[in-house]
């Protein structure tokens, strides 16, 4: 018979924050009836995208022990999730450094006793509170389980209320705002703007804490979003752009054509960090695709990333992003938006090659000189690369990498060369630039292929373009 295998993986909420290493060692001790002779126990931890085994015990009788446990963690608690391969996860709150002791029955796994640590009792505690609210009103009024989303949201809140009332000094509150989710699976995410009034009622010690931090973050990050997001639908009321049945047509008559553009001189000054998202971020757009649902009074928006090119308003996008509003029905205009929040319609379609996966069109900006950004050249691997966009709802988002790589993929049915780069992308920043330390770009966001985010060569832009000189 197979041995069990326990798994411990420490698991990072938000990576981008980064990690401490602690110096303390502590022990977890653990008896669990059930559990065989032989049994093995490793500690994994995820770092830089990586798994790695930090520690390792074998199970005698039941038992088993990890002595000296150092850890990357969070300043407020670690949290742990120790899984098995016939049984569901244990999600285990430590507070930092303290010895813990696990015991219990492997049939009853979930229901392991765990003592060392008050946040972990906190987190039973809290899971307790809002089940008995639910059991005690909701599951009465709805027997059936089925309420509307309105109703689910209601008793989520009440619940929610009921764990700050009977725990309000608790160092597990934080987190627990912080992923609270919607209680009906298919209905989305709490908002953040619903986070807010619980933010409000924690104490100075709970907001000053890693979670505490991260929450206001995301209420601060949701204002910004929602204000882009108000802005965008009122920006498309009464723009004349191209439609979506000529966004199709020009599609096909531009593919691989070579236009002309008044390319900026390329940069040769070595930018700061700061100087680079300035930079960047002033040539690049937010193209929404606007959209009004029949009874719906307000245009509503589905944004993603382009840049500038040409001050005279020539700008650089993904071909899957044309062809999506071209195949849509519910789409009804085009039109981009500068970081200062003036909005421009698409007019026309340029060039573009489905295969490379870009898309060059142009905007009518009735005169107004847009901010361009240089094009470079091909970079070498290992080089520092910085992308812009718009992931997630998240605006003008700018993160930093290397280029891990160059190599030859397939895209509607024929070769195309592809960039492989470490800089963070999401959904939302597809025909984001790519630029180097000079704020040249040297690449296009395309996708997010098996985990590898992968961007196209500048030199695959080129193609499409015959070169005009600009003002030096």
């Amino acid at each position: 018979m197979k041995h069990l295998y326990l798994r411990i993986l420490i698991i990072s909420l938000f990576c981008s924050l980064g990690y401490a290493q602690v110096k303390q060692g502590f022990t977890i001790d653990g008896n669990i009836k059930g559990l065989r002779n032989g049994s093995k126990l490793c500690i994994i931890i995820k770092r830089a995208g990586k798994l790695d085994t930090v520690g390792r015990a074998v199970a005698q009788n039941g038992s088993f022990k990890f002595k000296n446990v150092k850890l990357p963690v969070h300043p407020d608690f670690y949290l742990i999730c120790i899984q098995t391969e016939f049984v569901e996860n244990l999600q285990l709150f430590l507070d930092q450094g303290r010895d813990i002791k696990i015991v219990g029955d492997l049939a009853l796994w979930p229901m392991v006793a765990i003592t060392g640590s008050k946040t972990h009792h906190d987190f039973i505690k809290g899971k307790q509170i809002q089940k008995k609210v639910w059991d005690e009103d909701f599951a009465i009024k709805y027997p059936d389980r089925m309420g509307t989303p309105d109703t689910l949201i209601a008793y989520s809140k009440k619940s929610m209320l009921a764990v700050m009332d009977q725990m309000p000094n608790s160092s597990y509150l934080p987190v627990m705002i912080v992923t609270w989710k919607h209680p009906a699976e298919g209905y989305g995410i709490v908002t953040t703007e619903m986070k807010e009034p619980f933010y409000d009622r924690l104490s100075e010690a709970q907001k000053d804490s890693h979670y505490g931090k991260i929450l206001a973050q995301q209420i601060v990050d949701y204002r910004r979003s929602r204000s882009w997001i108000v802005h965008l639908e009122k920006s498309v009321v009464n723009l004349n752009s191209i439609s979506g049945s000529e966004v199709l047509k020009q599609l096909l008559e531009t593919a691989n054509k070579s236009i002309a553009v008044t390319i900026s001189p390329v940069s040769v000054k070595q930018l700061t960090t700061s100087e680079l998202e300035a930079k960047s971020k002033a040539a690049t757009v937010i193209l929404n695709m606007g959209f009004r649902s029949a009874g719906d009074s307000l245009t509503r928006t589905n944004p993603t990333t382009a840049y500038v090119i040409d001050e005279s308003g020539i700008c650089v996008t993904n071909y899957h992003v044309g062809k999506e509003y071209s195949s849509k029905a519910p789409y009804q205009s085009l039109s981009v938006m500068t970081a200062d929040g003036k909005s421009y319609p698409v007019t026309k379609i340029l060039s573009c090659s489905e295969s490379d996966d870009l898309l060059v069109f142009k905007v009518e900006t009735k005169g107004d000189k847009l901010v361009a950004l240089p094009l470079g050249n091909k970079l070498p691997e290992e080089q520092s690369v910085h992308v812009m966009g718009h992931p997630l709802g998240k605006f003008y988002q700018f993160t930093s990498g290397i280029v891990s790589g160059y190599s030859t993929s397939t895209l509607a049915g024929k070769p195309c060369n592809i960039m492989n780069i470490t800089a963070d992308f999401n959904v939302g920043s597809s025909g984001g630039p790519i630029v180097d330390g000079y704020g040249n770009v040297v690449g296009t966001v395309s996708r997010i292929d098996g985990g590898m985010k992968v961007g196209i060569p500048v030199s695959e832009l080129k193609k499409l373009i015959e070169f005009k000189k600009g003002k030096l």
